[in-house]
């Protein structure tokens, strides 16, 4: 299931008809949007519905000062933090690594 194209809704609307497509299988199916993703259209309500709450989550977690993962910017920056000291960790541990491997 995908997104469908905004062409499409908009050619049915015109012909004032129930918006329905007709898929690759030749079954018809309906066209859902929600209300965080207005102009966005799906072919599956799961995926519409799915779509629509992680649009929300993230407009609610903007509207309080946070990224899309609930952080703030000092969580985020220590974030960033804690992934390069562990890179460079990982990467010292591969040196020694090679290093082991050559003197067996």
């Amino acid at each position: 299931m995908a997104e469908v194209d905004s062409r499409v809704v908009a050619e049915a609307k015109k012909a004032n008809t129930i918006i329905q497509v007709t898929n690759d299988a030749g079954e018809q199916t309906g066209i859902f949007e929600g209300p965080h993703l207005p102009g966005r259209y799906f072919d599956n309500y799961t995926e519409c519905l799915y779509k629509n709450i992680e649009a929300n989550r993230i407009k609610t977690l903007a509207a309080q000062g946070l990224n899309e993962h609930g952080q703030t910017k000092e969580q985020q920056e220590a974030s960033k933090k804690c992934k390069e000291e562990a890179k460079k960790k990982q990467e010292k541990a591969d040196i020694v690594d090679k290093m082991l491997e050559k003197v067996k």
